[in-house]
């Protein structure tokens, strides 16, 4: 779910009072997927059984065995197949989420001239009033990154790893520059007054954390092949 979290931001041009309307909206995005999120975890929790091992060494293989041997234990063949069927449809919608929130930063970056083709990805149709053509480079440059997943496991769980530490890095500049920028604030309509600073600093510490945890391989002596190579395409992709 990475990545559709902060996508009310990246349509806050194209939305009506936005300045109220988008903080809301991110609010509420982030507490329903905690809600929906915990249940659903709770629900596997009782459903998986005792025997975990036989869940982790499932035909299916990692990282999708786990959902799908459960439901297998708990559904049948038939009643799995149905279930699945609503997870692919959620993961196409979360898929077109995440597209139009790539486009439209693309459609940002290419405004200012930041990008290679800006003058030619920097347009309105004038049919759909839409950035068309921004929709279609992000979906040119997704499936050039899936691409890698011919290379290898190694190189496209990397590719998985830096959706949760780029977007940390991402997250932590801004967050962090409110307060340590040394300039004056005015807040918006909707603000989160004294709990600002307090909910800043636990964000801040939190994703520090989870960006050195996923950099870690799973076995702690790694070979080449099982070594995680995210913090080489992290280290590649901050400062691009």
């Amino acid at each position: 779910m990475a990545g559709v979290y902060d996508a009310p931001i990246h349509m806050s041009e194209e939305a009506k009072n936005a300045a109220v309307v988008i903080p809301w909206t991110i609010i509420t995005t982030i507490g329903s997927t905690l809600i929906l999120g915990w249940a659903i975890n709770v629900a596997l929790a009782f459903s998986m059984g005792s025997d975990t091992q036989a869940i982790l060494d499932s035909s299916v293989g990692q990282p999708m065995a786990t959902e799908v041997q459960i439901l297998l234990r708990s559904f049948g063949t038939k009643g799995s197949v149905a279930i699945w069927s609503v997870i692919v449809v959620v993961q196409f919608g979360i898929g077109t989420v995440q597209l139009t929130t790539c486009s439209r930063q693309l459609f940002a970056f290419c405004r200012d001239g930041a990008l290679p083709l800006s003058r030619w990805t920097y347009r309105v149709n004038s049919k759909t009033h839409s950035p068309i053509r921004a929709v279609w480079m992000s979906a040119f440059l997704s499936i050039l990154l899936g691409a890698l997943s011919f290379a290898g496991p190694n190189a496209i769980n990397a590719v998985f790893a830096l959706v949760i530490t780029g977007q940390y890095t991402a997250y932590s500049i801004p967050i962090a520059a409110r307060w340590l920028g040394g300039r004056p604030f005015k807040a918006g309509p909707v603000s989160l007054g004294s709990w600002g600073l307090p909910i800043a600093v636990v964000a801040l510490v939190w994703m520090a954390f989870m960006s050195v945890i996923v950099m870690f391989p799973a076995d702690p002596n790694p070979g080449v092949s099982g070594m995680n190579y995210t913090v080489v395409v992290h280290g590649w992709y901050s400062p691009s």
